[in-house]
């Protein structure tokens, strides 16, 4: 499982009634499961995801991640999807990615 680090000060800030804003620095997991890894919305001080964007890499420059909301915008859930960024394709299962970093930052309610 990704680590959630601490949610950044200026974070959550409230957009609308409706919409909130909140970014965090996400530790990938000490063994990758291909496929992604699950990442909840309460880790981010939200109900459900409207919009999830990222650093388009993560620190180091080795890695890039996409999400996968499972039942479109609103869920409490979204699978994070590891990328090796000099061949595009998916990480290897059990690759330990716990020295990598990535910004994400969320809209949701």
């Amino acid at each position: 499982m990704a680590t959630v680090e601490n949610q950044l000060p200026i974070q959550p800030t409230g957009l609308t009634d409706d919409v909130i804003m909140a970014c965090r620095n996400i530790t990938g997991p000490t063994s990758y499961t291909t496929g992604g890894v699950t990442l909840g919305a309460t880790a981010f001080g939200l109900q459900g995801f409207r919009v999830l964007m990222s650093s388009h890499l993560t620190a180091s420059g080795t890695y890039f991640v996409r999400f996968q909301m499972p039942s479109g915008p609103g869920a409490s859930t979204v699978t994070v999807l590891w990328y090796v960024a000099s061949s595009g394709a998916q990480v290897t299962n059990a690759t330990n990615l716990s020295a990598e970093k990535i910004r994400i930052l969320a809209f949701g309610y």
